[in-house]
Parts: C-alpha cells; sequence; structure tokens
C-alpha cells in the first residue's frame, strides 16, 4: 500500500507498506501528478522502512521515466528515501543506476530529523 500525506512543513510524506510492485508506484506517480496547488519547489520524503519493493531493474528505468514525467511541472524537486541500515548498500547500488538531472536530488537517509533537515535547508 501506497498513501501520503502533505505535513504542515511542506513535506510531501510517502509511506510504501507491505510489498510494492512496479504498478503501485506507477499509479502513485500518476495520482501524484493530478495534486492541485503543490508550490513549484516540492520535498518528497519516501518512507520504505516497512516496505518490500518487488521491482527489476527493467521496471525501475519505467518507473524513472514516470517519476520525471509526473515531477515535470516543478522547478525544484528534493527526494528522500527513509530506508533501514541492513538496506542502505542494496538501494545505494539501485539509485546508482538512476539518470540525475540539475532539478532532481535524491538521498537515502535512515533517520527521519536528519532526512527532514536535509528537505528543508535552503537552495542557497
Amino acid at each position: 500500500m501506497i498513501s501520503y500525506k502533505i505535513e504542515n512543513n511542506g513535506i510531501i510524506e510517502v509511506v510504501f507498506t507491505g510489498n510494492i510492485t512496479s504498478k503501485d508506484i506507477i499509479d502513485w506517480l500518476s495520482e501524484f501528478s493530478n495534486v492541485p496547488n503543490l508550490p513549484q519547489k516540492i520535498n518528497l520524503l519516501y518512507d520504505l522502512k516497512n516496505a518490500c519493493l518487488l521491482i527489476d531493474m527493467i521496471k525501475l528505468i519505467q518507473i524513472t521515466k514516470k517519476t520525471e514525467e509526473a515531477t515535470s511541472k516543478f522547478e525544484r524537486v528534493r527526494t528522500v528515501f527513509l530506508i533501514n541500515e541492513s538496506e542502505r548498500s542494496t538501494y545505494s547500488t539501485l539509485f546508482s543506476f538512476l539518470d540525475v538531472n540539475g532539478k532532481t536530488t535524491r538521498k537515502l537517509f535512515t533517520d527521519l530529523a536528519k532526512a527532514q533537515q536535509w528537505l528543508l535547508k535552503d537552495d542557497n
């Protein structure tokens, strides 16, 4: 299951729970792209601590393309993936295959407070 809420500090917190397929993520991205009145600089926090991602590399590439489409209207996208320490190397390897562009930054964190602090830092 994927659920989300917009926190008072402007962070969009997306919580993944249980088995998550590429279809689940693509459906979430379609829903997200239609959320009205979002700021031009968005901060996304994906909580993956209680999720099992059932995704292969081909599906990851499709998800990346869908993510680019869903976030194309934004000026800046800052994304945090909150993970368990035991999964750090797996996610680091997985995300190293993703394209990097000038408006999107991604980081892995195991600590919620540090993740939020990074998301809310100044753009300067």
